[in-house]
């Protein structure tokens, strides 16, 4: 990551574990200006929320309601992104729960979405960013 100023963060699995822990230490670096926090719970990521503005003393964070293992999610949640994202860390996810095999609603086993669908939106996204000049 560079040091430019006014980098943006997307986090999925950010409410827990190592997704909220990675967002406390991005917070932590000046050239970070915002943090969004992708999780599947509202209530979930809004405490999460207010436990890394309350550690890190920075209003930097963002929540966005996303399932990684539903496209259609993810794409909502991204089309309520402003602005473009400098990086992304995919920590949600794992092996698709107790029944990866099973579809989705878009057709995608569990396992495949929740591990590769936010990529492929994303491409989809940065593409149509290009096309509209931003």
């Amino acid at each position: 990551m560079s040091t430019t100023p006014g980098k943006t963060v997307l986090i999925t699995g950010a409410n827990v574990g190592i997704g909220k822990e990675i967002a406390r230490q991005l917070a932590s670096r000046p050239e970070i200006a915002r943090i969004y926090l992708a999780c599947r719970n509202r209530e979930r990521a809004t405490a999460a929320k207010a436990e890394l503005e309350a550690k890190t003393g920075r209003r930097i964070f963002d929540i966005v309601l996303m399932d990684v293992s539903e496209p259609g999610s993810v794409r909502a949640g991204l089309a309520a992104i402003d602005g473009s994202i400098d990086a992304v860390v995919m920590n949600a996810g794992g092996m698709g729960g107790k029944t990866p095999m099973n579809l989705t609603v878009d057709g995608a086993t569990y396992m495949f979405g929740a591990t590769a669908c936010i990529a492929t939106c994303l491409r989809g996204n940065r593409r149509s960013s290009a096309a509209a000049g931003r």
